[in-house]
């Protein structure tokens, strides 16, 4: 795509090659000049620098959705909690295989569960932002939060 938008820049500017520091318009009652537009194709053009961690995590809508992510986090590690507790009466189990022997442990397993899944998003958001993919990395955030969020709910519906 970039390449053919190269191609009709191009192409456009030999077609009018009459005079390369304006091509001018004349009406009725006045005369417009437009100037050329210089498009650089070569390898060697500068690219932005690369996206540092500090400066991904200080941006105010990144740290806005890590701040939600966290406080949905939370929410769904405490109302799991309080579900396991009444275990016998709901017969309630963690539904996540991978945290289920952490979460089993109690309000530390809990935590550890918690922050290992904030660290996992985090990085994959940072991963993605950094590679050129912010509305992915936003969507895992969000998605992410949402997913809590949702945990939460349905958890507190429960008990």
């Amino acid at each position: 795509m970039k390449r053919l938008l190269v191609l009709i820049v191009c192409l456009t500017g030999i077609a009018g090659a009459q005079d390369f520091n304006s091509i001018s318009l004349t009406s009725s009652s006045q005369t417009t000049k437009f100037h050329p537009v210089v498009v650089s194709t070569s390898a060697s053009a500068e690219r932005a620098a690369p996206l540092g961690f500090r400066q991904f995590i200080r941006r105010p809508r990144t740290a806005m959705q890590l701040t939600f992510m966290a406080g949905a986090m939370t929410a769904d590690a405490i109302t799991t909690q309080r579900f396991l507790l009444r275990r016998a009466e709901y017969g309630a189990y963690e539904a996540n295989p991978l945290a289920r022997p952490l979460v089993e442990h109690g309000a530390w397993g809990q935590a550890v569960a918690s922050g290992i899944g904030f660290a996992a998003f985090t990085g994959g958001a940072y991963l993605l932002a950094r590679h050129g993919h912010p509305k992915w990395s936003r969507a895992l955030l969000g998605g992410m939060t949402l997913g809590s969020a949702f945990s939460a709910a349905r958890n507190s519906r429960k008990y």
